[in-house]
C-alpha cells in the first residue's frame, strides 16, 4: 500500500494527527517518514511525535531539531514503518514553528455481512 502524507501546516502549537480516512475508522496505521521544515527563518526549531493524543503515548522519535530557515532532510523507518497503535499521532513542538509531512499507511476494517451493503 502507498504512503498517504498527511500534512500539517506550520504550527507553534502541540496537536493531535488523526489517521482518518473520509468517514473510515482506522485499524491499523505506521508511520513510514515524514520531512520537517522551521518555518519562521529566525529560531531553530525542536518536536517529538508520540503515539496517541498526547505525550503520554509512546514516544515514536526522539527530538528533532532543526536549524533555522531549514528542511530537514526526510527521516525514513523503512518499508514497514513504525506501528501507532491508536490511529493518530500526536505533534509535541517543543520550540519554534515547524511545518510537517507524515508519509504514512492505514488500513480499515473490511465490512462483513450486514455492514458490507
Amino acid at each position: 500500500m502507498p504512503a498517504v502524507p498527511i500534512y500539517v501546516a506550520a504550527t507553534t502549537t502541540s496537536a493531535a494527527v488523526d489517521f482518518d480516512i473520509g468517514t473510515a475508522e482506522v485499524s491499523f496505521a505506521a508511520i513510514l517518514g515524514f520531512a520537517a521544515t522551521e518555518t519562521t527563518g529566525s529560531a531553530a526549531a525542536s518536536f517529538r511525535l508520540y503515539d496517541g493524543t498526547d505525550t503520554s503515548g509512546l514516544q515514536l522519535c526522539p527530538l528533532q531539531n532543526i536549524p533555522q530557515g531549514v528542511s530537514q532532510e526526510p527521516v525514513w523507518f523503512g518499508d514497514e514503518g513504525v506501528q501507532v497503535q491508536s490511529g493518530s499521532v500526536y505533534l509535541s513542538v517543543v520550540s519554534g514553528s515547524v511545518e510537517l509531512v507524515i508519509y504514512a499507511v492505514a488500513s480499515v476494517p473490511v465490512p462483513t455481512g450486514s455492514e458490507a451493503n
